[in-house]
């Protein structure tokens, strides 16, 4: 089940950033991005206008939380935090009904996201919810961060991609 959290409800989006916030401290390496951030710049970053919050929920349990970001034109970057040995069925189910609402209801053109590669390992679980995404590498990996071991490989299904596997 899928929870939209909006940031005109204060308290609620508050916690539930927090939950995320929580479970990326604890796995820094995979969130090197939040890892320096304090909860309030956290907060405040997932509050922007052009991204929407979804929290996954298993047992009515949050499980995951799912960022929606515009990034360009008709291109949304999609990314999720969750916690470590998250079960990958219920995010895997909402991240397929995500890709597919944003091309049927908001008309995406690509659809993106960015895996780590930590010391030269790829995180086969993230690349197993790639694949079943239907995406596919886009480019060569990029340094993450200067002096950081960590490289990021970009991912993307395009409208034509999405079109061509629902027939």
């Amino acid at each position: 089940m899928l929870r939209s959290f909006s940031r005109d409800h204060v308290e609620e989006f508050a916690a539930a950033m927090t939950v995320a916030y929580v479970w990326a401290q604890k796995r820094g390496r995979f969130y090197p991005h939040i890892a320096d951030l304090t909860l309030d710049e956290f907060i405040e970053s997932q509050a922007a206008p052009n991204k929407k919050q979804i929290g996954v929920l298993n047992d009515g349990q949050m499980c995951a939380l799912v960022t929606v970001w515009l990034v360009g034109d008709g291109v949304y970057d999609v990314h999720a935090i969750g916690p470590r040995k998250a079960k990958p069925g219920p995010l895997l189910a909402a991240l397929l009904q995500i890709r597919d609402s944003l091309f049927q209801s908001q008309n995406a053109d690509a659809v993106t996201t960015w895996c780590g590669i930590y010391r030269g390992h790829k995180n086969s679980g993230i690349l197993r919810i790639v694949d079943a995404c239907g995406m596919r590498a886009i480019g060569e990996p990029i340094p993450y961060a200067e002096g950081a071991p960590v490289l990021i490989q970009k991912y993307e299904i395009t409208r034509q991609d999405y079109e061509r596997a629902k027939n």
